[in-house]
């Protein structure tokens, strides 16, 4: 016996992808030991992939079934012609981590708003440096936003960050130079620094 004939040992190990088709193909059937078995599947799956993309243990089991219920309902949607089941169920994995780190990113914003800057003279010693800081930073968009919090204010490196993301090292540095230039050339910030 040839070690691929060997099946896979449990629900965790890694189904290739046409035993996922398989198991669509049965759920999409009616078949309730294949929908039970393609809803385990995909929610290990899902469970892996969200670990890797950053998403803490605690938030990880919703965020996950969120996944399984979003697959299982649009399940009839699936074309076997335009790729795999498992990379067309990564792609929604992967719009619902973004949304979930916007909607992380908005809510500490919304926790460290501008009015709590006002009473934190360490870190800004003039309130007219916080407010035009403010300001640039609205400028730009949640994920560069994010991106600067992460490398300035976690101190978090660039290998550090792609693991948290669904980026490589190379875009992370690339996106957060981008930022910064933005910075640099924000209409706010360089009338403030008289340029």
């Amino acid at each position: 016996m040839d070690l691929w004939d060997v099946p896979p040992s449990g629900v965790d190990e890694v189904e290739k992808g046409s035993d996922l088709a398989r198991l669509a193909d049965k759920a999409t059937a009616g078949d309730q030991e294949g929908i039970d078995r393609f809803v385990q599947e995909l929610y290990s799956l899902f469970d892996r992939r969200l670990a890797r993309y950053g998403v803490p243990p605690e938030e990880r089991q919703d965020l996950a079934q969120d996944c399984v219920l979003l697959i299982v309902n649009r399940l009839k949607e699936f074309d076997p012609s335009k790729g795999e089941i498992e990379a067309w169920a990564n792609g929604f994995a992967k719009i619902l981590v973004r949304r979930w780190h916007q909607q992380k990113t908005t809510q500490r914003l919304r926790e460290v708003g501008a009015e709590e800057t006002a009473d934190m003279p360490t870190a800004f010693p003039f309130r007219i440096e916080a407010d035009v800081l403010t300001a640039a930073l609205r400028n730009l968009g949640l994920i560069d936003r994010e991106l600067l919090h992460m490398r300035f204010v976690l101190q978090m490196t660039s290998d550090e960050i792609a693991a948290n993301t669904d980026m490589n090292a190379a875009q992370v540095r690339k996106r957060i130079s981008r930022a910064v230039e933005r910075l640099r050339t924000d209409p706010g910030i360089r009338s403030y620094l008289h340029l």
